[in-house]
């Protein structure tokens, strides 16, 4: 499909993903609670970023063209990746207030279409034999399409949102594989994504392999809520993601954590998923959970109070955990007043662009940090 289809689908809004896995909250899935609770050294990830080849392409057929076809007269370059092709030396950066940054009516895009094609070879790890393999990409802008081993494996639009594939059947845990990535500048989703801003290209944000059980918490969704007379009370509902729903049973368990890391509950909360339906090739089973949550602390600003969510998912396949923060407050508007917790609160803010001078929207965290402090020292 992606091999002969991929020029019809640049310029169908109907389609802005072939083989995508459903959208998830971004909580990480580890092989023990402890490494969950940490939230680091997680032996089921896999960092791709850094240098990876780049073949500049003038439109999209000869990007689609060298995409596919096997190792030949390609002149590779190197790129860095989370980055943009313009502020590495392929192409130019340029920035538009009210007007688009080409002629063509919606949903039509300019045919010289500047095209990256992205080449990385790795190793899959052993360790990780009977897991699923999933290649989530944070983001790529404007239109992605995948190749791995040489197989089509999927297409998404949508510059700010990740992007993530199912590509265990093509790859082999203690083997190499090859992926390659073709990303155009220029999609009808380009139509909807405009503001006044800095147009770039790329991917410029972290791609990464993930590794996870067959049966696991693919979506978790939080629900805190902060009574007024103080109480607290959580929901929350994890969607179970697998294959198909599976013979053998599932449990799936909840415990919250307070600020200090103990426990709240004096026993975990345990419950089956009901299978509802199915996405794509990705099962989901769904489970709630609701608590009240006896001593709650407030979050506010001043003092900001985090619990923390951790759930598992056991199966005969293994199991999985995973911890989220969240914190309890009560906002409502009263009297044309904006109360948190019952307090009036007056907001300053300011419109900030995810923007870096030197790496455009590859924003490194020392920046994010910094942003952040020079916000907070002006009192917005």
């Amino acid at each position: 499909m992606l091999k002969n289809g991929l020029l019809e689908l640049w310029n169908d809004p109907a389609v802005i993903g072939i083989h995508k896995l459903p959208g998830r909250s971004s909580h990480r899935i580890f092989p023990d609670a402890s490494a969950a609770r940490a939230n680091r050294d997680n032996a089921w990830e896999l960092s791709l970023d850094g240098t990876w080849d780049v073949y500049p392409a003038g439109n999209l057929a000869e990007g689609e063209r060298v995409a596919t076809e096997a190792e030949g007269a390609v002149q590779w370059t190197d790129i860095k990746v989370p980055g943009h092709p313009e502020l590495q030396g392929h192409g130019f950066p340029h920035y538009t207030n009210i007007d688009m940054p080409y002629s063509e009516e919606p949903p039509f895009v300019p045919a010289n279409n500047p095209t990256g094609v992205y080449r990385r070879k790795m190793k899959i790890p052993a360790a990780w034999r009977g897991l699923r393999v999933v290649l989530h990409f944070g983001s790529a802008e404007s239109l992605l399409a995948v190749w791995v081993n040489g197989q089509a494996v999927g297409f998404s639009k949508g510059s700010r949102l990740p992007a993530e594939f199912d590509i265990t059947a093509l790859v082999e845990p203690g083997r190499d594989a090859e992926i390659r990535v073709l990303v155009a500048k220029w999609c009808d989703a380009n139509f909807v994504e405009d503001q006044d801003m800095w147009w770039l290209s790329g991917l410029p944000r972290s791609v990464k392999l993930l590794a996870m059980p067959p049966v696991h918490a693919w979506d978790i969704f939080l629900r805190p809520v902060l009574e007024e007379s103080g109480k607290g009370r959580i929901e929350v509902e994890v969607a179970v993601g697998c294959p198909e729903p599976p013979a053998e049973p599932v449990v799936v368990t909840f415990q919250l954590l307070d600020p200090r890391g103990k426990p709240v509950f004096r026993k975990e909360m345990t419950a089956s998923p009901s299978w509802t339906r199915s996405v794509g090739a990705h099962g989901r089973g769904a489970v709630v959970f609701k608590a009240d949550v006896p001593r709650c602390q407030a979050w506010s600003a001043e003092s900001p109070v985090l619990y923390t969510a951790l759930v598992s998912v056991k199966h005969a396949s293994g199991e999985s955990h995973s911890a989220v923060k969240t914190g309890f407050r009560r906002i409502e508007i009263r009297e044309g007043a904006l109360l948190i917790n019952g307090k009036r609160v007056l907001i300053f803010g300011v419109n900030r662009h995810s923007h870096d001078p030197d790496s455009g929207r590859a924003v490194p965290r020392e920046r994010m940090r910094q942003d952040i402090a020079l916000i907070k020292k002006h009192n917005f």
